[in-house]
């Protein structure tokens, strides 16, 4: 079992770092310290939930590919989960809590769930399936990727499957599709004055100014730049950083110039071999932002990195948990992990095998392997715990 643990799927509160893992069924909790199983939930599975929303004392954990959604008390400890309509998979990208209502975003779900937390009613809203929509779609790809901009009760969300964004208030349920050309969007960030949005996989940022009903294309992506998912993006100070998922580098926008370039601070994270640490082929499985700082979960290394825009200082970790704890929750890795775990043992030199969409000779893969378990130990050490509960407590202080 990994004792090495990554997430998409995370919450501060008070400190502390909650998060469900990426590839089992076990809800986590960070101190600074150690990461402490504190719950099992009932379903088995990777990639479990998309996000988790708090809610008095309770979190919702939004699912993804699980079957319920799940309710964890934090006073009681009790965890319970409740269904909803015609549940399948790869529901719900997102959710945002506004006033006394959950709204869940779909990945593939045929419309918005709205959630009374007290009540546990639910209505699904999906007015904005409309022709204004279908002008614009692209393919029956995900709906949304997850990025969005909120202004007090309103939601602006880019589509993966279509060129368009939408718009949705979230007082009186109206809403909007605009038609923004190009492309799908996977990401999509504010200066104050137009939305920047990334691709869903190929093409250039994209500039939208709602007010004048402008629409710019920027291509000038940076040399080395090999296309790929995005997983989230920020705006500070005349700049947007939009973070990558299976593109290779983190992507700095000059909103005044349009100018593109890498923001090379994380170039080796993003050109992180796969190793011991690995819970997927992917730059990041998780962004999220805690006030000014950005909350990033890395797949190649399985590093949890907080990023400070203004600074430019990131702080980075990984989640590790003892022995006992990684045996007390299932992990379920996918067909085609299994099938290249079993692969790898009676591998026979001079082959090539596949993990995710890496591809190693095997000579390369045990070299690598060696390598990763001869690291230091003290890259792990409590230094760096202490250094990250630090960072994170002086977030929620400011």
């Amino acid at each position: 079992m990994n004792p090495y643990l990554g997430f998409q799927c995370g919450i501060v509160i008070e400190g502390e770092l909650w998060f469900s893992s990426f590839w089992g069924n076990g809800l986590f909790r960070y101190d600074g310290k150690t990461a402490q199983l504190v719950d099992c939930f009932s379903e088995k599975g990777a990639k479990l939930f998309s996000d988790v929303v708090k809610y008095k004392n309770k979190l919702f954990f939004v699912p993804l590919v699980a079957n319920n959604i799940y309710i964890y008390d934090l006073l009681s400890g009790e965890m319970k989960s409740i269904s909803y309509k015609d549940p399948k998979t790869n529901d719900f990208v997102f959710a945002i809590l506004y006033e006394r209502y959950i709204y869940m975003f779909p990945w593939s779900y045929s419309g918005i769930l709205k959630l009374n937390p007290e009540t546990f009613d639910m209505e699904v809203i999906d007015d904005w399936m409309n022709e204004d929509f279908r002008k614009c779609q692209l393919s029956n790809a995900p709906y949304f990727r997850g990025d969005y901009v909120r202004e007090g009760d309103t939601v602006y969300i880019p589509f993966c499957n279509a060129h368009a964004v939408f718009e949705l208030h979230m007082d009186d349920g109206s809403n909007s599709v605009h038609d923004v050309g190009f492309q799908g969007y996977a990401t999509i960030a504010t200066d104050g004055k137009r939305f920047w949005m990334g691709p869903r996989k190929e093409g250039g940022i994209v500039s939208w100014d709602p007010a004048a009903g402008e629409i710019s294309e920027y291509k000038g992506i940076p040399e080395g730049f090999r296309g790929g998912t995005f997983i989230g993006s920020t705006y500070r100070d005349g700049y947007v950083w939009i973070f990558p998922e299976s593109a290779n580098m983190v992507l700095k926008v000059d909103v005044a110039t349009g100018e593109i370039t890498e923001e090379k601070i994380f170039t080796d994270i993003c050109s992180h071999k796969w190793s011991a640490y690995s819970v997927w082929n992917a730059s990041f499985v998780y962004m999220g932002q805690v006030k000014d700082r950005v909350l990033l979960c890395s797949g190649k290394s399985s590093e949890v990195v907080i990023f400070d825009p203004e600074t430019k200082n990131i702080d980075r970790y990984r989640l590790r948990i003892s022995d006992v704890a990684a045996e007390s929750y299932y992990e379920e890795h996918n067909e085609k992990y299994i099938a290249f775990r079993e692969k790898r043992k009676t591998a026979k030199k001079g082959k090539s095998y596949f993990r995710e969409c890496a591809k190693y000779g095997i000579e390369e893969f045990i070299e690598d392997t060696d390598k990763d378990i001869m690291q230091k130990e003290d890259e792990n050490n409590i230094n760096n715990g202490e250094r990250i509960y630090q960072s994170i407590l002086s977030i929620l202080d400011k």
